[in-house]
């Protein structure tokens, strides 16, 4: 087969059968056939995994001319070459602004080593030794993001706000003794799983509960007419369900039985011992348990409560204030409000009720900004942050734009693979008072993303408490807008007997923590979108008109990148016709 077929197109791996598992009609069990081997990490391209691996790919695919690299493929068995590598360090130079040698590429000739040489450079340097179980104290710290889950949970304590909840159809023959006995076995492995929360002196710390077995209660639908709706009803509800901190669990698994081969599996853990990273490690763990590996899973070097120790080391105190004083300059003289328009008067506190509004971003449309992404070196992120902050300056009337963006903030990588809270909120600020192309905007938009992720490490917690020591309960500081965005590489997860897929619609918690936010997913069946709101500002209708605005404004802003962004046209078709008729 190697020799009818090119290399990118060679399977992986190879399994022999006597015969294919057969279903009671006679068709291919699909569900039936055995997992395949261990798959050569080399000869699968692995996409860019962090904003720096992928402005770098970028790059790579412009000068070399091809369409697909991976993190770790060689450079020069792409076909690159030494007049090649010249061009790769002068957008590298241009890009980052740091000065990677030469030899680089040639000793490491690789985006992922490449990427970790130029985060190393940006980076401010912190001498400080890793988290260690041996300097846990007798009493255990909250994290800096688990002080303020903390504090939100007793502002609102009926609201949840940190509430996380997945949800997956699985399909096929499921084992639920086995599914039961996984979640025991990861809640064994992460302390984070297992923890509650106590109070002393007026402040809370960490309880580490004993590893037990873990409850999945089975719901049995399989009588129940009208499932769908039954199914999303019990997501909701379970997703606005809330925890109790000082009792547990903070971990909620719940299956609910469809039919034999047919169920739903709800996830719902508390913000303050999870992240959405962590819900990935959950997810990899499980099926690592469910499949019986012989292979155990590396040991976990520390705990996440060790990290909450770490964070607050005086040896790190010297670093943080450097990265505070980049942050002092950055959001010096910010405004205090970004005044967008709305539909009901703020109230004088916020209540975090929610609603979403998803969309979809044509195929034509994602191909047109994935073109102009690489050819401009940013993320495709970089991209939609950018249009977003023209959406947002052309409705509010205001030229200094900030949008907080969540980040994964696991700064060593042996916190990679530990379930805790480390996802931080980077405010991003953009000026566009000088009304620029979209090309220089890009460039802006790239500049600030870079450098807030070179100063990801003093969490957002206190940033708000060192630049903004007046606060308004009526909105969030520093930032009342928000653009996430994830990719999600897998449509199905494939388990021994069982297919899981992403639950559609997936289950919200009814909530938004900023006035509105724009998030985005990556998948394999295309790019979505989704608009989150207070309801006591915005109406579903106005929100409905912002999308459609935003997605008027990416098909101006990438079809004429050299024009100026305040010359695209806003007003969707509909709009325009409306507005002329008006004046007629």
């Amino acid at each position: 087969i190697h020799t009818t077929l090119p290399p990118h197109m060679a399977p992986a791996s190879y399994i022999i059968l006597d015969r294919f598992p057969l279903t009671a009609n006679g068709k291919l069990d699909t569900t039936a056939l055995p997992e395949p081997g261990d798959v050569d990490t080399e000869s699968t391209p692995t996409s860019p995994r962090t904003p720096t691996e992928e402005v770098i790919a970028g790059i790579w695919r412009q000068v070399l001319g091809i369409d697909r690299v991976g993190v770790h493929d060689n450079f020069f068995t792409l076909g690159g070459h030494s007049l090649l590598a010249a061009q790769i360090f002068t957008r590298l130079r241009a890009v980052f602004r740091v000065e990677v040698p030469l030899r680089a590429l040639f000793e490491e000739p690789t985006i992922a080593a490449l990427a970790a040489r130029v985060e190393r450079l940006r980076q401010v340097p912190e001498e400080v030794p890793p988290p260690s179980a041996a300097s846990r104290p007798a009493r255990l710290p909250l994290s800096s993001t688990q002080q303020r889950a903390w504090f939100f949970e007793h502002w609102e304590p009926d609201s949840p706000l940190h509430n996380i909840i997945a949800g997956f159809r699985m399909s096929g023959r499921l084992d639920v003794g086995k599914l039961a006995d996984s979640f025991t076995a990861v809640v064994a492995r992460h302390e984070a799983l297992r923890t509650t929360f106590t109070v002393e002196d007026g402040e809370p710390w960490q309880v580490i509960g004993t590893a037990g077995s873990v409850d999945l209660p089975v719901v049995d639908l399989s009588r129940v007419p009208d499932q769908d709706d039954v199914v999303r009803r019990l997501a909701t509800a379970e997703a606005a369900r809330r925890f109790d901190l000082l009792r547990g669990p903070l971990l909620r698994p719940t299956l609910l039985r469809l039919a034999p081969e047919e169920h739903v599996l709800l996830i719902s853990l508390h913000h303050i011992i999870a992240d959405g990273v962590s819900m990935a490690v959950l997810l990899r763990e499980l099926a690592h348990f469910y499949r019986g590996a012989a292979d155990p899973l590396p040991e976990l070097p520390f705990q996440y409560a060790d990290y909450a120790v770490w964070e607050g080391a005086p040896e790190r105190r010297p670093a943080l204030d450097r990265q505070l004083e980049y942050w002092r300059a950055q959001l010096d003289g910010v405004p205090a409000l970004l005044e967008l328009p709305t539909d009901f008067p703020r109230p004088a506190t916020r209540q975090f009720r929610g609603a979403s509004h998803a969309f979809t971003v044509p195929d034509r449309l994602v191909d047109a900004l994935r073109h102009t992404s690489s050819r401009e070196g940013v993320t495709l992120f970089m991209t939609l942050l950018a249009a977003y902050t023209v959406l947002l300056s052309r409705h509010s009337g205001q030229h200094d734009i900030v949008v907080g963006t969540p980040v994964a903030h696991r700064p060593r990588p042996e916190l990679e693979n530990l379930i805790g809270y480390f996802a931080t909120t980077l405010p991003l600020r953009t000026d566009l008072g000088d009304d620029p192309t979209f090309r220089r905007l890009l460039h802006r938009v790239r500049d600030t993303c870079l450098d807030a992720y070179a100063h990801q490490d003093i969490p957002f917690e206190q940033l708000v408490e060192q630049l903004t020591p007046v606060r308004d309960p009526g909105h969030t500081p520093l930032a009342q807008v928000g653009c996430d965005y994830q990719r999600v590489p897998e449509a199905v997860i494939e388990w021994p007997g069982v297919r899981l897929r992403p639950l559609e619609p997936a289950p919200g918690n009814g909530t938004s923590k900023v006035d509105l936010t724009l998030s985005f997913t990556e998948s394999p069946a295309g790019l979505t979108g989704t608009f989150v709101y207070l309801t006591d500002l915005f109406t579903a209708d106005t929100v409905e008109r912002l999308t459609e605005r935003y997605l008027t404004l990416l098909e101006g802003l990438v079809g004429a990148p050299s024009r100026r962004v305040g010359d695209n046209p806003l007003l969707t078709g509909s709009e325009q016709a409306l507005l002329q008729a008006w004046n007629t």
